[in-house]
């Protein structure tokens, strides 16, 4: 649960707080919707719901998985050493993914335009919290 408090803070930088507050939530849901699109989607016991006043928040997938021309790749293992030498595979999955031409509406609104604008790569250990130590480039 989080706690928000001091909106004369927010009121003294904005002049408009209930706008400044519907921004910021909006920039929270896309975050999480993109962070935890793997849990947020999942309909077994290992998914998770989170809200944002009283409204389920949906996985946003950046790579469109389940559509049918995402190609997806074989997993490439990369064998890289830790500090202390001992080797660690690195697995990468290779997404290509769709041409702008070819989402629908649909599409390109899960997908939303800042996403479809530049599109990082996230690499993240398999169904962990972005929380443990995932890596992005951009």
């Amino acid at each position: 649960m989080v706690l928000w408090e001091h909106f004369d803070l927010l009121e003294k930088s904005t002049g408009n707080v209930y706008g400044a507050l519907s921004a910021h939530m909006a920039e929270t849901e896309e975050y999480i919707s993109l962070i935890f699109h793997r849990f947020l989607s999942k309909n077994d016991k290992s998914g998770i719901k989170i809200k944002i006043n009283n409204y389920h928040i949906e996985g946003l997938d950046p790579f469109l998985e389940s559509h049918n021309k995402t190609n997806i790749k074989r997993e490439i293992r990369i064998m890289i050493p830790d500090s202390q030498g001992i080797d660690q595979a690195v697995v990468v999955q290779p997404y290509i993914l769709l041409f702008q031409k070819d989402l629908s509406a649909e599409d390109a609104s899960k997908v939303r335009a800042s996403i479809c604008a530049v599109l990082p790569i996230y690499c993240l250990k398999p169904d962990r919290l972005p929380g443990d130590d995932p890596v992005l480039f951009s």
